[in-house]
């Protein structure tokens, strides 16, 4: 009964690593997600502000562009965490 249930802990030790990395994203995962959410967000947000300058219609382009960041770069995170949110 003793040596079934230090085998049985022994299982359990060995398929840690395997439980570990299926749980969810990993840390370069979790990275990459940040520089989209802010590349995404100061990308639309410039591109808004470039249109200002060129239109002269300061700030309504940078308001447009920051609302269309903050919508892509929502869209685009759950994209993909889309797998770890069950």
């Amino acid at each position: 009964m003793i040596e079934d249930h230090e085998s049985n802990i022994k299982k359990d030790i060995g398929n840690k690593e395997d439980i570990s990395q299926s749980q969810g994203p990993s840390l370069f995962m979790l990275v990459g997600l940040g520089f989209n959410l802010v590349g995404t967000v100061v990308g639309c947000t410039f591109v808004g502000l470039i249109a200002d300058l060129v239109l002269k219609s300061y700030p309504v382009g940078t308001l447009v562009g920051l609302f269309v960041g903050i919508v892509a770069a929502g869209t685009s995170s759950y994209i993909i965490m889309k797998k770890y949110l069950k």
